[in-house]
């Protein structure tokens, strides 16, 4: 058998279409990506120390443009987007009630 050495970027696996987040929930790649563009694009808006809801985190005209289905897992991929240390904010409770706050971290003096 003969084995082509040419390699391409076609020969490479595609980036895999979701996301697990914890608890084995799996989300849209998509979705994740919009939801942290949507964050970190007015983050800078949010003085240190501020606290948000996701909704609020991500924008109003994006948030009523998901689904009843989907919004709950916008705020699922927020929380994984904080938990990993992947967006600039932490959360705001000790103990977590529902719907999440989250507070932009102070900036190290």
């Amino acid at each position: 058998m003969t084995h082509n050495n040419t390699s391409s970027t076609a020969d490479l696996p595609a980036e895999p279409a979701h996301v697990f987040l914890r608890g084995g929930i799996r989300v849209e790649r998509e979705l994740y990506a919009a939801v942290r563009l949507q964050v970190e694009a007015d983050l800078h808006l949010l003085a240190p120390g501020g606290v948000r809801f996701a909704r609020e985190l991500c924008g109003g005209p994006f948030w009523r443009q998901l689904d009843r289905r989907d919004r709950p897992m916008a705020g699922r991929c927020l929380a994984h987007l904080v938990a990993t240390g992947r967006v600039d904010l932490e959360f705001a409770q000790r103990r977590p009630s529902y719907p999440l706050q989250y507070r932009r971290k102070a900036r190290a003096a």
